[in-house]
Protein backbone atom coordinates (compact mmCIF):
# COMPACT_ATOMS: atom_id res chain seq x y z
CA UNK A 1 0.00 0.00 0.00
CA UNK A 2 0.99 4.04 -0.87
CA UNK A 3 1.64 6.10 1.65
CA UNK A 4 -0.98 8.12 -0.68
CA UNK A 5 -3.03 5.47 0.05
CA UNK A 6 -2.60 4.88 3.78
CA UNK A 7 -2.85 8.22 4.76
CA UNK A 8 -6.27 8.72 3.07
CA UNK A 9 -7.61 5.24 4.21
CA UNK A 10 -6.26 7.01 7.67
CA UNK A 11 -8.12 10.64 7.49
CA UNK A 12 -11.40 8.92 5.54
CA UNK A 13 -9.93 10.44 2.10
CA UNK A 14 -9.78 8.60 -1.36
CA UNK A 15 -6.96 9.28 -2.60
CA UNK A 16 -7.82 11.77 -5.59
CA UNK A 17 -9.28 14.06 -3.03
CA UNK A 18 -6.17 13.55 -1.17
CA UNK A 19 -3.91 14.28 -3.72
CA UNK A 20 -5.89 17.45 -4.72
CA UNK A 21 -5.62 19.08 -0.78
CA UNK A 22 -1.83 18.13 -0.65
CA UNK A 23 -1.37 19.97 -3.40
CA UNK A 24 -3.15 22.97 -2.82
CA UNK A 25 -1.23 22.95 0.56
CA UNK A 26 2.10 22.30 -1.31
CA UNK A 27 1.85 26.05 -2.34
CA UNK A 28 2.98 27.04 1.06
CA UNK A 29 6.91 25.46 0.51
CA UNK A 30 6.98 25.98 -2.97
CA UNK A 31 5.92 29.85 -2.01
CA UNK A 32 8.67 30.31 0.78
CA UNK A 33 11.12 28.16 -1.90
CA UNK A 34 10.10 30.89 -4.47
CA UNK A 35 10.93 33.82 -1.77
CA UNK A 36 14.22 32.07 -1.47
CA UNK A 37 15.71 31.09 -4.37
CA UNK A 38 13.86 32.49 -7.49
CA UNK A 39 12.48 35.52 -6.63
CA UNK A 40 13.97 38.77 -8.89
CA UNK A 41 16.04 36.11 -10.21
CA UNK A 42 15.81 36.25 -14.49
CA UNK A 43 12.20 36.11 -15.72
CA UNK A 44 13.11 32.85 -17.68
CA UNK A 45 14.45 31.04 -14.61
CA UNK A 46 11.05 32.20 -12.80
CA UNK A 47 8.81 31.24 -15.69
CA UNK A 48 10.82 27.85 -15.74
CA UNK A 49 10.67 27.46 -11.59
CA UNK A 50 6.09 28.03 -12.15
CA UNK A 51 5.87 25.58 -15.36
CA UNK A 52 7.99 22.55 -13.59
CA UNK A 53 5.98 23.17 -10.02
CA UNK A 54 2.32 23.90 -12.11
CA UNK A 55 3.21 20.48 -14.41
CA UNK A 56 4.62 18.22 -11.67
CA UNK A 57 0.99 18.94 -9.59
CA UNK A 58 -0.88 18.26 -12.55
CA UNK A 59 0.62 15.08 -13.25
CA UNK A 60 0.31 13.81 -9.21
CA UNK A 61 -3.49 14.69 -9.66
CA UNK A 62 -4.29 13.70 -13.19
CA UNK A 63 -1.14 11.42 -15.08
CA UNK A 64 -1.54 11.45 -18.47
CA UNK A 65 -4.73 14.04 -18.54
CA UNK A 66 -2.27 16.31 -18.05
CA UNK A 67 -2.05 16.44 -21.90
CA UNK A 68 -5.37 18.73 -22.25
CA UNK A 69 -4.11 21.21 -20.33
CA UNK A 70 -0.43 21.16 -22.34
CA UNK A 71 -2.43 20.77 -25.48
CA UNK A 72 -4.43 24.11 -24.51
CA UNK A 73 -1.28 26.43 -23.36
CA UNK A 74 0.03 25.38 -26.98
CA UNK A 75 -2.49 26.60 -28.91
CA UNK A 76 -3.12 29.57 -26.88
CA UNK A 77 0.73 30.30 -27.92
CA UNK A 78 -0.40 29.52 -31.29
CA UNK A 79 -3.05 31.89 -31.58
CA UNK A 80 -0.58 34.44 -30.15
CA UNK A 81 1.45 34.07 -32.64
CA UNK A 82 -0.23 33.79 -35.77
CA UNK A 83 -3.54 35.59 -35.18
CA UNK A 84 -2.83 37.58 -32.25
CA UNK A 85 -4.53 40.63 -31.56
CA UNK A 86 -7.35 39.44 -34.36
CA UNK A 87 -11.20 39.28 -33.95
CA UNK A 88 -10.26 35.73 -35.61
CA UNK A 89 -8.22 34.66 -32.19
CA UNK A 90 -10.84 36.29 -29.90
CA UNK A 91 -13.75 34.23 -31.59
CA UNK A 92 -11.82 31.30 -32.01
CA UNK A 93 -10.33 31.38 -28.16
CA UNK A 94 -13.94 31.77 -27.34
CA UNK A 95 -15.59 28.75 -29.53
CA UNK A 96 -12.21 26.26 -28.85
CA UNK A 97 -12.10 26.42 -25.15
CA UNK A 98 -15.60 26.55 -24.44
CA UNK A 99 -16.31 23.31 -26.64
CA UNK A 100 -12.88 21.60 -25.00
CA UNK A 101 -13.90 21.85 -22.32
CA UNK A 102 -18.33 21.11 -22.75
CA UNK A 103 -17.13 17.70 -24.71
CA UNK A 104 -14.70 17.22 -21.40
CA UNK A 105 -17.68 17.31 -19.19
CA UNK A 106 -19.60 15.19 -21.65
CA UNK A 107 -17.02 12.17 -21.52
CA UNK A 108 -17.16 12.98 -17.76
CA UNK A 109 -20.54 13.35 -16.69
CA UNK A 110 -21.92 11.90 -13.62
CA UNK A 111 -24.65 12.66 -11.31
CA UNK A 112 -22.21 13.81 -8.65
CA UNK A 113 -19.09 16.14 -8.52
CA UNK A 114 -16.25 14.37 -9.64
CA UNK A 115 -12.57 14.88 -9.38
CA UNK A 116 -10.98 14.80 -13.19
CA UNK A 117 -8.89 16.60 -15.21
CA UNK A 118 -12.13 19.22 -16.57
CA UNK A 119 -11.80 21.08 -13.04
CA UNK A 120 -8.20 22.73 -13.96
CA UNK A 121 -9.22 22.73 -17.28
CA UNK A 122 -12.22 24.82 -16.29
CA UNK A 123 -9.98 27.68 -14.88
CA UNK A 124 -7.46 27.66 -18.14
CA UNK A 125 -10.56 27.95 -20.16
CA UNK A 126 -11.04 31.36 -18.88
CA UNK A 127 -7.57 32.22 -18.69
CA UNK A 128 -7.04 31.55 -21.34
CA UNK A 129 -9.66 33.46 -23.34
CA UNK A 130 -8.69 36.46 -21.00
CA UNK A 131 -5.28 36.20 -22.44
CA UNK A 132 -6.81 36.29 -26.08
CA UNK A 133 -8.64 39.08 -25.26
CA UNK A 134 -5.78 41.33 -23.48
CA UNK A 135 -3.70 40.84 -26.40
CA UNK A 136 -6.27 42.18 -28.36
CA UNK A 137 -6.88 45.22 -26.18
CA UNK A 138 -3.04 45.43 -26.96
CA UNK A 139 -3.31 46.47 -30.53
CA UNK A 140 -6.72 48.84 -30.30
CA UNK A 141 -6.06 52.66 -29.58
CA UNK A 142 -5.72 53.19 -25.91
CA UNK A 143 -9.01 55.84 -26.71
CA UNK A 144 -11.28 52.98 -27.13
CA UNK A 145 -10.21 51.36 -23.72
CA UNK A 146 -12.06 51.18 -20.83
CA UNK A 147 -8.94 51.59 -17.65
CA UNK A 148 -9.36 47.90 -16.51
CA UNK A 149 -8.65 46.95 -20.25
CA UNK A 150 -5.53 49.74 -20.42
CA UNK A 151 -4.18 48.10 -17.46
CA UNK A 152 -4.35 44.39 -18.60
CA UNK A 153 -3.61 44.97 -22.39
CA UNK A 154 -0.85 43.20 -23.45
CA UNK A 155 1.56 44.72 -26.44
CA UNK A 156 4.38 42.64 -26.39
CA UNK A 157 2.97 38.79 -27.24
CA UNK A 158 3.83 36.33 -24.70
CA UNK A 159 6.19 33.49 -25.91
CA UNK A 160 5.17 29.48 -25.29
CA UNK A 161 7.22 29.57 -21.91
CA UNK A 162 5.46 32.71 -20.37
CA UNK A 163 2.33 31.40 -21.16
CA UNK A 164 3.40 28.07 -19.83
CA UNK A 165 4.01 29.87 -17.06
CA UNK A 166 0.49 32.19 -16.63
CA UNK A 167 -1.00 28.74 -17.19
CA UNK A 168 0.47 26.65 -14.51
CA UNK A 169 1.51 29.24 -11.51
CA UNK A 170 1.56 26.44 -8.55
CA UNK A 171 -0.74 29.38 -6.67
CA UNK A 172 -3.55 28.99 -9.51
CA UNK A 173 -3.34 26.33 -11.60
CA UNK A 174 -5.49 23.64 -9.90
CA UNK A 175 -8.61 25.09 -8.15
CA UNK A 176 -7.82 29.26 -9.16
CA UNK A 177 -7.31 32.06 -8.18
CA UNK A 178 -8.81 33.97 -11.28
CA UNK A 179 -7.48 37.32 -10.19
CA UNK A 180 -8.81 40.59 -11.48
CA UNK A 181 -7.29 43.91 -11.42
CA UNK A 182 -3.92 45.44 -11.73
CA UNK A 183 -1.33 47.54 -9.58
CA UNK A 184 1.99 49.00 -9.89
CA UNK A 185 2.49 50.63 -6.41
CA UNK A 186 4.68 49.05 -4.08
CA UNK A 187 4.79 49.43 0.11
CA UNK A 188 4.33 47.82 3.39
CA UNK A 189 7.41 46.85 6.04
CA UNK A 190 8.03 43.85 8.84
CA UNK A 191 10.38 42.36 10.71
CA UNK A 192 11.71 38.79 11.33
CA UNK A 193 9.69 37.14 8.45
CA UNK A 194 11.67 34.40 8.10
CA UNK A 195 10.66 33.62 12.32
CA UNK A 196 6.94 34.27 11.65
CA UNK A 197 7.13 32.13 8.70
CA UNK A 198 8.27 28.53 10.80
CA UNK A 199 5.64 29.67 13.85
CA UNK A 200 2.83 30.13 11.43
CA UNK A 201 3.57 26.86 9.87
CA UNK A 202 3.46 25.15 13.08
CA UNK A 203 0.36 26.46 14.05
CA UNK A 204 -0.72 25.43 10.35
CA UNK A 205 0.39 22.13 10.91
CA UNK A 206 -1.35 21.37 14.07
CA UNK A 207 -4.28 22.68 12.63
CA UNK A 208 -4.36 20.52 10.02
CA UNK A 209 -3.49 17.76 12.20
CA UNK A 210 -7.23 18.83 13.94
CA UNK A 211 -8.55 18.58 10.82
CA UNK A 212 -7.75 15.11 9.69
CA UNK A 213 -8.67 14.06 12.82
CA UNK A 214 -12.23 15.24 12.49
CA UNK A 215 -12.19 14.25 8.64
CA UNK A 216 -11.77 10.71 10.21
CA UNK A 217 -14.13 10.79 12.47
CA UNK A 218 -16.88 12.77 10.59
CA UNK A 219 -16.32 10.00 8.00
CA UNK A 220 -16.58 13.09 5.11
CA UNK A 221 -17.53 11.96 1.31
CA UNK A 222 -15.42 12.96 -1.56
CA UNK A 223 -17.90 15.60 -2.16
CA UNK A 224 -16.82 17.47 0.27
CA UNK A 225 -13.57 18.09 -1.28
CA UNK A 226 -14.80 17.93 -4.62
CA UNK A 227 -17.31 20.44 -4.29
CA UNK A 228 -14.76 22.17 -2.31
CA UNK A 229 -12.47 23.24 -4.67
CA UNK A 230 -13.87 22.81 -8.06
CA UNK A 231 -15.04 26.07 -9.73
CA UNK A 232 -13.30 28.18 -6.80
CA UNK A 233 -11.38 30.13 -9.31
CA UNK A 234 -10.68 33.95 -9.60
CA UNK A 235 -8.68 35.34 -13.06
CA UNK A 236 -5.32 37.28 -13.39
CA UNK A 237 -4.41 38.74 -16.28
CA UNK A 238 -0.77 38.39 -17.69
CA UNK A 239 0.28 41.51 -16.74
CA UNK A 240 -0.09 40.92 -12.99
CA UNK A 241 2.00 38.04 -13.14
CA UNK A 242 4.79 40.27 -15.19
CA UNK A 243 4.59 42.57 -12.63
CA UNK A 244 5.22 40.08 -10.19
CA UNK A 245 8.00 38.09 -12.05
CA UNK A 246 9.34 41.80 -13.06
CA UNK A 247 9.93 42.67 -8.72
CA UNK A 248 7.70 45.23 -9.30
CA UNK A 249 6.34 44.00 -5.85
CA UNK A 250 9.39 43.99 -3.94
CA UNK A 251 9.90 46.18 -0.74
CA UNK A 252 10.37 49.66 -1.14
CA UNK A 253 13.40 50.33 -2.32
CA UNK A 254 14.90 46.68 -2.35
CA UNK A 255 15.22 43.66 -4.44
CA UNK A 256 13.52 41.43 -1.72
CA UNK A 257 10.47 39.45 -1.58
CA UNK A 258 7.56 41.47 -0.40
CA UNK A 259 6.56 41.39 3.53
CA UNK A 260 3.39 39.34 2.84
CA UNK A 261 3.69 36.14 4.88
CA UNK A 262 1.59 37.74 7.83
CA UNK A 263 -1.18 38.44 5.91
CA UNK A 264 -0.93 35.28 3.73
CA UNK A 265 -1.30 33.41 7.04
CA UNK A 266 -4.31 35.88 7.88
CA UNK A 267 -6.20 33.63 5.10
CA UNK A 268 -4.78 30.60 5.43
CA UNK A 269 -5.62 29.81 8.96
CA UNK A 270 -8.65 31.14 8.45
CA UNK A 271 -9.41 29.33 5.52
CA UNK A 272 -8.47 26.06 7.96
CA UNK A 273 -10.94 26.94 9.91
CA UNK A 274 -13.96 27.25 7.82
CA UNK A 275 -12.63 24.08 6.74
CA UNK A 276 -13.04 22.17 9.96
CA UNK A 277 -16.50 24.32 10.89
CA UNK A 278 -17.69 22.61 7.46
CA UNK A 279 -16.54 19.74 7.99
CA UNK A 280 -18.21 19.36 11.55
CA UNK A 281 -21.33 20.99 10.85
CA UNK A 282 -22.15 20.07 6.93
CA UNK A 283 -22.73 16.18 7.69
CA UNK A 284 -25.33 17.42 10.22
CA UNK A 285 -27.59 19.29 7.22
CA UNK A 286 -26.61 17.47 4.25
CA UNK A 287 -27.48 17.88 1.11
CA UNK A 288 -29.29 14.48 0.63
CA UNK A 289 -31.62 15.23 3.29
CA UNK A 290 -33.78 17.47 0.92
CA UNK A 291 -34.47 13.93 -1.30
CA UNK A 292 -35.05 11.80 1.63
CA UNK A 293 -38.59 10.84 2.92
CA UNK A 294 -37.80 12.24 6.40
CA UNK A 295 -37.64 15.68 4.87
CA UNK A 296 -41.03 15.14 3.03
CA UNK A 297 -42.40 14.74 6.98
CA UNK A 298 -41.14 18.31 7.85
CA UNK A 299 -43.91 21.32 7.68
CA UNK A 300 -42.86 23.82 4.80
CA UNK A 301 -41.54 26.37 7.61
CA UNK A 302 -39.18 23.69 9.01
CA UNK A 303 -37.79 23.20 5.55
CA UNK A 304 -37.10 26.55 4.80
CA UNK A 305 -35.07 26.37 7.98
CA UNK A 306 -33.39 23.56 7.04
CA UNK A 307 -32.22 24.72 3.59
CA UNK A 308 -31.15 28.33 5.07
CA UNK A 309 -29.07 26.41 7.97
CA UNK A 310 -27.89 23.88 5.05
CA UNK A 311 -26.73 26.87 2.91
CA UNK A 312 -25.02 28.58 5.87
CA UNK A 313 -22.95 25.74 6.19
CA UNK A 314 -22.38 24.23 2.79
CA UNK A 315 -20.90 27.53 1.96
CA UNK A 316 -17.93 27.10 4.47
CA UNK A 317 -16.30 24.98 2.20
CA UNK A 318 -16.16 27.84 -0.68
CA UNK A 319 -14.80 30.32 2.09
CA UNK A 320 -12.31 27.86 3.13
CA UNK A 321 -11.06 26.84 -0.30
CA UNK A 322 -10.77 30.57 -1.29
CA UNK A 323 -9.04 31.55 1.44
CA UNK A 324 -6.31 28.91 1.51
CA UNK A 325 -5.97 29.69 -2.49
CA UNK A 326 -5.51 33.80 -1.76
CA UNK A 327 -2.83 32.83 0.66
CA UNK A 328 -0.96 30.82 -1.36
CA UNK A 329 -1.24 33.72 -3.48
CA UNK A 330 -0.46 35.97 -1.15
CA UNK A 331 2.41 34.70 0.04
CA UNK A 332 4.16 34.82 -3.58
CA UNK A 333 3.17 38.66 -3.50
CA UNK A 334 0.85 38.17 -6.23
CA UNK A 335 -2.01 39.27 -4.27
CA UNK A 336 -0.25 42.67 -4.21
CA UNK A 337 -2.65 45.53 -3.91
CA UNK A 338 -2.14 49.51 -2.70
CA UNK A 339 -5.01 51.49 -1.93
CA UNK A 340 -4.87 54.56 -4.88
CA UNK A 341 -6.02 57.08 -1.70
CA UNK A 342 -4.08 56.42 1.08
CA UNK A 343 -1.59 54.23 -0.06
CA UNK A 344 -2.43 51.56 2.69
CA UNK A 345 -1.10 48.08 1.80
CA UNK A 346 -4.34 45.77 1.40
CA UNK A 347 -2.47 42.49 0.02
CA UNK A 348 -6.58 42.00 -1.46
CA UNK A 349 -5.25 41.49 -5.12
CA UNK A 350 -6.58 38.02 -5.55
CA UNK A 351 -9.45 38.50 -3.00
CA UNK A 352 -12.02 36.00 -3.83
CA UNK A 353 -14.29 36.06 -1.13
CA UNK A 354 -14.76 39.17 1.05
CA UNK A 355 -16.02 37.93 4.44
CA UNK A 356 -17.44 41.08 6.14
CA UNK A 357 -19.19 42.43 3.33
CA UNK A 358 -21.35 38.55 2.61
CA UNK A 359 -21.86 38.34 6.32
CA UNK A 360 -23.39 41.76 6.95
CA UNK A 361 -25.01 42.36 3.58
CA UNK A 362 -28.86 42.37 3.39
CA UNK A 363 -29.08 42.35 -0.68
CA UNK A 364 -28.98 40.10 -3.19
CA UNK A 365 -26.18 42.90 -5.27
CA UNK A 366 -24.09 42.98 -1.51
CA UNK A 367 -23.95 39.11 -2.07
CA UNK A 368 -22.80 38.69 -5.36
CA UNK A 369 -20.04 41.27 -5.05
CA UNK A 370 -18.28 39.43 -1.68
CA UNK A 371 -19.00 35.70 -2.89
CA UNK A 372 -16.61 34.34 -6.20
CA UNK A 373 -16.16 38.39 -6.55
CA UNK A 374 -13.19 38.19 -9.35
CA UNK A 375 -14.85 35.22 -10.96
CA UNK A 376 -17.83 37.68 -11.84
CA UNK A 377 -15.57 40.56 -12.51
CA UNK A 378 -13.85 38.44 -14.82
CA UNK A 379 -17.30 38.20 -16.54
CA UNK A 380 -17.93 41.80 -16.43
CA UNK A 381 -14.92 42.66 -18.29
CA UNK A 382 -14.73 39.80 -20.55
CA UNK A 383 -18.01 39.13 -21.07
CA UNK A 384 -20.96 41.01 -19.94
CA UNK A 385 -18.91 44.77 -21.29
CA UNK A 386 -17.97 42.86 -24.41
CA UNK A 387 -21.65 42.35 -25.18
CA UNK A 388 -21.98 46.21 -25.35
CA UNK A 389 -22.64 46.25 -29.25
CA UNK A 390 -25.86 44.37 -29.10
CA UNK A 391 -27.49 47.58 -27.27
CA UNK A 392 -29.29 45.84 -24.46
CA UNK A 393 -27.91 46.00 -20.96
CA UNK A 394 -30.57 42.75 -20.02
CA UNK A 395 -29.79 40.72 -22.80
CA UNK A 396 -25.75 41.35 -22.11
CA UNK A 397 -26.94 40.26 -18.23
CA UNK A 398 -28.71 37.26 -19.30
CA UNK A 399 -26.00 35.80 -21.68
CA UNK A 400 -23.30 36.79 -19.39
CA UNK A 401 -25.00 34.69 -17.19
CA UNK A 402 -25.96 31.74 -19.57
CA UNK A 403 -22.42 31.65 -20.12
CA UNK A 404 -21.04 31.26 -16.70
CA UNK A 405 -23.53 28.35 -16.02
CA UNK A 406 -22.45 26.50 -19.41
CA UNK A 407 -18.74 27.15 -18.22
CA UNK A 408 -19.73 25.43 -14.60
CA UNK A 409 -21.15 22.39 -16.33
CA UNK A 410 -24.01 21.14 -18.47
CA UNK A 411 -26.46 20.00 -16.26
CA UNK A 412 -29.61 21.60 -15.74
CA UNK A 413 -29.26 22.47 -12.46
CA UNK A 414 -26.38 25.42 -13.09
CA UNK A 415 -29.03 27.07 -15.59
CA UNK A 416 -31.57 26.92 -13.22
CA UNK A 417 -29.15 28.27 -10.36
CA UNK A 418 -28.11 31.14 -12.46
CA UNK A 419 -31.15 32.23 -13.91
CA UNK A 420 -32.74 32.16 -10.27
CA UNK A 421 -29.73 34.70 -9.67
CA UNK A 422 -31.02 37.09 -12.58
CA UNK A 423 -34.67 36.85 -11.13
CA UNK A 424 -33.24 38.02 -7.64
CA UNK A 425 -31.59 40.77 -8.92
CA UNK A 426 -34.37 42.02 -11.63
CA UNK A 427 -37.14 41.74 -8.48
CA UNK A 428 -34.01 43.65 -5.93
CA UNK A 429 -33.67 46.30 -8.48
CA UNK A 430 -38.10 47.20 -8.37
CA UNK A 431 -38.22 46.73 -4.97
CA UNK A 432 -35.42 49.64 -4.45
CA UNK A 433 -37.54 51.23 -6.99
CA UNK A 434 -40.56 51.11 -5.18
CA UNK A 435 -39.06 52.22 -1.89
CA UNK A 436 -37.20 54.90 -3.15
CA UNK A 437 -40.69 56.49 -4.72
CA UNK A 438 -42.87 56.28 -2.02
CA UNK A 439 -41.12 58.20 0.51
CA UNK A 440 -43.20 57.70 3.48
CA UNK A 441 -41.25 53.95 3.41
CA UNK A 442 -38.36 55.22 3.03
CA UNK A 443 -38.85 57.51 6.11
CA UNK A 444 -40.33 54.82 8.18
CA UNK A 445 -37.48 52.39 7.38
CA UNK A 446 -34.85 55.23 8.67
CA UNK A 447 -36.30 54.46 11.78
CA UNK A 448 -33.58 52.91 14.18
CA UNK A 449 -35.53 50.50 15.84
CA UNK A 450 -37.45 49.69 12.67
CA UNK A 451 -34.15 49.37 10.22
CA UNK A 452 -32.67 47.11 12.84
CA UNK A 453 -35.72 44.99 12.63
CA UNK A 454 -35.48 45.54 8.60
CA UNK A 455 -31.79 44.28 8.48
CA UNK A 456 -33.10 40.97 9.94
CA UNK A 457 -36.10 40.32 8.00
CA UNK A 458 -33.75 40.99 4.82
CA UNK A 459 -30.98 39.08 5.56
CA UNK A 460 -33.27 36.31 6.42
CA UNK A 461 -35.38 36.49 3.46
CA UNK A 462 -31.81 36.88 1.47
CA UNK A 463 -30.19 33.94 2.54
CA UNK A 464 -33.29 31.78 1.87
CA UNK A 465 -33.46 33.16 -1.66
CA UNK A 466 -29.83 32.10 -1.89
CA UNK A 467 -30.50 28.58 -0.57
CA UNK A 468 -33.45 28.01 -2.68
CA UNK A 469 -31.62 29.00 -5.99
CA UNK A 470 -28.17 27.20 -4.44
CA UNK A 471 -29.69 23.90 -4.31
CA UNK A 472 -29.75 23.10 -8.12
CA UNK A 473 -26.30 23.93 -7.91
CA UNK A 474 -25.40 20.98 -5.57
CA UNK A 475 -28.00 18.47 -6.53
CA UNK A 476 -26.96 18.96 -10.05
CA UNK A 477 -29.58 16.33 -12.20
CA UNK A 478 -32.87 17.76 -13.43
CA UNK A 479 -34.95 14.51 -10.88
CA UNK A 480 -32.71 15.61 -7.97
CA UNK A 481 -33.81 19.79 -8.01
CA UNK A 482 -36.67 19.20 -9.10
CA UNK A 483 -37.78 16.98 -6.08
CA UNK A 484 -36.02 19.48 -4.05
CA UNK A 485 -38.24 21.87 -5.39
CA UNK A 486 -41.53 20.56 -5.22
CA UNK A 487 -41.20 19.53 -1.56
CA UNK A 488 -40.33 23.74 -1.11
CA UNK A 489 -43.28 24.29 -3.26
CA UNK A 490 -41.57 26.06 -5.62
CA UNK A 491 -41.54 29.09 -3.02
CA UNK A 492 -38.84 31.42 -4.33
CA UNK A 493 -40.29 30.56 -8.09
CA UNK A 494 -43.69 31.22 -7.14
CA UNK A 495 -42.87 34.70 -5.37
CA UNK A 496 -39.97 36.53 -7.49
CA UNK A 497 -40.72 34.81 -10.33
CA UNK A 498 -44.53 35.01 -10.97
CA UNK A 499 -46.14 37.03 -8.01
CA UNK A 500 -43.63 39.97 -7.63
CA UNK A 501 -43.37 40.69 -11.17
CA UNK A 502 -47.11 41.07 -11.03
CA UNK A 503 -47.34 42.94 -8.23
CA UNK A 504 -45.00 45.16 -9.82
CA UNK A 505 -46.51 45.82 -12.91
CA UNK A 506 -49.64 46.73 -11.30
CA UNK A 507 -47.88 49.14 -9.64
CA UNK A 508 -46.10 50.47 -12.47
CA UNK A 509 -49.76 50.98 -13.81
CA UNK A 510 -51.17 52.48 -10.81
CA UNK A 511 -48.19 55.36 -11.29
CA UNK A 512 -49.53 55.94 -14.88
CA UNK A 513 -53.03 56.49 -13.88
CA UNK A 514 -51.99 58.47 -10.72
CA UNK A 515 -49.58 60.46 -12.82
CA UNK A 516 -51.88 60.60 -15.79
CA UNK A 517 -54.85 62.34 -13.42
CA UNK A 518 -52.39 64.90 -12.14
CA UNK A 519 -51.81 65.82 -14.97
CA UNK A 520 -55.05 66.37 -16.43
CA UNK A 521 -56.15 68.43 -13.82
CA UNK A 522 -53.18 70.95 -13.94
CA UNK A 523 -53.87 71.18 -17.29
CA UNK A 524 -57.67 71.45 -17.56
CA UNK A 525 -59.52 73.75 -15.60
CA UNK A 526 -62.67 73.39 -13.33
CA UNK A 527 -64.55 76.14 -15.67
CA UNK A 528 -63.34 74.99 -19.08
CA UNK A 529 -65.60 78.41 -20.70
CA UNK A 530 -63.46 80.45 -18.96
CA UNK A 531 -60.47 78.93 -19.84
CA UNK A 532 -57.57 80.84 -21.70
CA UNK A 533 -55.83 78.87 -22.81
CA UNK A 534 -52.47 78.80 -20.25
CA UNK A 535 -51.40 76.06 -17.95
CA UNK A 536 -52.48 76.34 -14.74
CA UNK A 537 -49.39 77.07 -12.11
CA UNK A 538 -48.55 74.77 -9.67
CA UNK A 539 -49.30 76.66 -6.32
Amino acid sequence: MSSASYLGGTIGLPNPALRLVLSQLAGIPLGIYYRRAFYNQSPTKQQWFFTITGVGLFLCNYGWSTIHSMISVFVAYLLCKVAGGSVFSVVFAYVFYMSYLIAGYHYNMSETYDLSWTMPQCVLTLRLIGLMLDVYDGGQPESKLSEYQKKAAIKDKPNLLEVAAYSYFYGSSLVGPQVSGLNCKVGGSAKGIHNVVWQQLQSLSCAMVRLCVILHQQRVHTAFLVDCFAKSEKQYPLNRLRQLINGEYSKPGTKEPPDSVIPAMGRLLPGLAFAVGHAILHPRWPTELCLTEEFATYSFWERSWYIIVWFRFIIMRYQAVWLIAEGVCILSGLGHNIHPKTGEQLWDGVRNFRLSKFELSATFQGIIESFNYNTNQWALNYCFKRLRFLGNKNLSHVLTLAFLALWHGTNSGYFVCFLFEYICVIAERQMKYVVHRETYIKEWLSVPVVSVFSWFVQKLFVLYCCAFGFLPFSLLTYKKWWKAYSRLYFAGWLGLGVFWPLAFSWYKKSIVRTESVKKDQLVRPSNTKQWNGVVAKEE
